[in-house]
């Protein structure tokens, strides 16, 4: 029988993402312009980041737990998830739709609704910017990789390394509206549009499952 191990009033509005961190701590995000972190086991409050000058529309975390930053219309900040201290920030006029560290945590991704995709050092200092029609991202955890999902339905698998696409999947013909990696780095989970999802070998990118959701 499921219960609930504890339940929390996320803030002054909605939240907007959440992230457990390695030593299972939880990391929200919401329409408050803070993320709030809570222990994992007990629901203890343990820290509130605070400094984005509007709503945070999303927020991700690296994979070693140290670090997370939150977005929003207004730009992103960086933060340090132990002490809160804020590292970084970017000040921007435009709408981010998703973040991911890339695995080495020196390198962080934001993706505007306007489909390009930004990279920037761990201070924020803009890298490269892509014009990918994007609509969602998410990094691997097992090697500098970035799998990014477009508006046509599109996923296409990024070496940041040398800055070369491994492999684009077009299984897809709606837009591909959430992903993710999978820990060992050996799948790209996308959900689509339609209801569908799929798996995708991130080793050459052929789907190897399919799910129908389906409101039944």
């Amino acid at each position: 029988r499921e219960s609930w191990v504890w339940s929390k009033n996320s803030g002054t509005s909605f939240a907007s993402g959440v992230a457990m961190l390695p030593g299972g701590d939880v990391v929200r995000s919401g329409y408050d312009n803070r993320l709030k972190r809570w222990q994992g086991n007990n629901g203890r409050h343990l820290r509130t980041f605070t400094g984005l000058p509007s709503d945070a529309y999303g927020m991700a975390a690296s994979f070693d737990g140290r670090h997370v930053v939150g977005f929003g219309p207004d730009g992103a900040n960086v933060w340090d998830a132990a002490s809160g201290e804020n590292l970084a920030n970017i000040r921007r006029n435009t709408n981010y739709g998703s973040a991911a560290f890339i695995s080495n945590g020196q390198t962080i991704v934001l993706q505007m609704l306007d489909g390009k995709v930004s990279f920037h050092g761990m201070r924020l200092g803009e890298a490269e910017m892509r014009d990918w029609n994007a609509s969602t991202i998410a990094a691997n955890p097992a090697a500098p990789h970035l799998a990014v999902g477009t508006r046509k339905g599109s996923v296409f698998f990024f070496d940041t390394r040398d800055g070369n696409t491994t492999w684009t999947n077009t299984a897809g013909s709606t837009e591909v509206t959430a992903m993710d990696v999978s820990r060992d780095g050996t799948r790209v989970w996308a959900a689509y549009q339609d209801g569908t999802v799929r798996g995708i070998r991130t080793r050459d990118g052929q789907v190897t499952a399919t799910i129908t959701l389906s409101d039944n």
